[in-house]
């Protein structure tokens, strides 16, 4: 027996409201993911008491390494009972090795202090100094005492000379770890990179303050 159009009609719209209102069930457990940000290492103004150096020589700054536990782009923040959690939704806009070493050759580069040049990768004529180094920590720790994020910059560094026997020896003058601490102004995480960025450039500046004590020497 055939169906009347009006039946069919009903049953048309019944259908259909049952497959809108499916549709709105399934839309409404949906959750929108927040965006991933990424941060860099922004400059800060330099030293007046740095400024003043002029080696008429160039510098060979090796591509940093980085201890396992710190070696990703995302944050990692370490908790006093001893677990680590590495953000998803925060991460920096380059792995660490290359994030850390282009801030610092930069600043570098800003103070002025090589006159010959500063080179990511050997030259022909290589260089007559070359700075090497490994990055020990690089994290934001959480200070439940002051309900805060402290960040902790660990490197340890290599600074050496080229030998007169050939282009390609180099002789350590010092190896130093040096290390800071910086507290973020509040619990927000957004503060972890501008903090980190403070520390790098005040570590950079505590390693060229000691690379002109001993190139001064020479």
């Amino acid at each position: 027996m055939k169906k009347s159009k009006p039946l069919r009609k009903i049953q048309h719209w019944i259908a259909l409201s049952l497959l809108i209102a499916g549709l709105a069930g399934c839309m409404s457990i949906r959750t929108e993911y927040p965006d991933i940000t990424y941060y860099h290492l922004v400059q800060q103004p330099l030293q007046s008491s740095l400024q003043r150096y002029r080696f008429p020589a160039s510098l060979w700054i090796r591509l940093l390494t980085v201890d396992a536990e710190f070696a990703t782009d995302r944050f990692v923040i370490l908790y006093p009972e001893g677990t680590v959690k590495r953000l998803f939704y925060h991460r920096w806009a380059a792995e660490p090795s290359s994030l850390i070493t282009d801030a610092i050759a930069r600043r570098l580069i800003r103070y002025g202090s090589f006159t010959s040049g500063i080179f990511r990768e050997r030259a022909l004529m290589s260089p007559r100094y070359l700075l090497e180094g490994r990055v020990l920590e690089f994290a934001a720790r959480w200070d439940e005492e002051n309900d805060r994020y402290v960040v902790h910059l660990s490197i340890y560094y290599t600074f050496s000379r080229r030998t007169q026997k050939t282009a390609l020896s180099y002789h350590p003058l010092f190896q130093q770890l040096f290390s800071i601490t910086l507290p973020c102004p509040d619990d927000e995480l957004e503060q972890i990179a501008p903090t980190m960025s403070r520390a790098v450039a005040q570590l950079t500046d505590q390693l060229l303050q000691k690379i002109a004590d001993f190139v001064q020497q020479q």
